[in-house]
């Protein structure tokens, strides 16, 4: 009995370094920096430091332009953007009827911002030319007499 023991023992122990012999130990690295890897892994590391950097800026840039849209709703924004509407309005209503008017004259300039408004009544037409303060011109020949209403 103590020989088949002793057998048994060398069979489990020969079985046991045959397998330890038969299977090669191999290890790999979890982290991929360290498992060939490395440079797709920080590319893709960089793009999403990018990306939140680029998250941050959006954030930040929305935030001004709220406060800037809500600066200019305000009640006192609303009330001189009305005021310098009607201002143009009767400066408008004012050169249309020198222009066609009963008592209109013959030629005349305004400068609004910069840019100038001439106009000149040759017979039946007048000519209005519009000189932005960029320097581009704008001309217009009216028919006096043409319209009636």
């Amino acid at each position: 009995m103590l020989r088949i023991a002793h057998n048994l023992i060398k069979i489990l122990i020969a079985i046991s370094l045959s397998n330890a012999i038969a299977s090669p130990f191999t290890h790999e690295f979890s982290n991929p920096s360290f498992n060939g890897n490395a440079g797709t892994h920080w590319l893709s590391i960089e793009e999403k430091l990018l990306k939140k950097k680029e998250m941050y800026k959006d954030r930040e840039r929305a935030k001004v332009e709220k406060e800037l849209a809500l600066a200019n709703k305000s009640n006192l924004k609303k009330f001189f953007a009305n005021v310098e509407a009607r201002i143009y309005a009767n400066l408008s209503k004012q050169l249309v009827d020198n222009m066609f008017g009963e008592d209109s004259s013959t030629s005349g300039t305004v400068t609004i911002e910069g840019n100038s408004i001439t106009y000149l009544k040759t017979g039946d037409s007048i000519i209005l030319t519009v000189v932005n303060e960029d320097g581009t011109t704008t001309e217009m020949t009216l028919p006096v007499n043409s319209f009636t209403f």
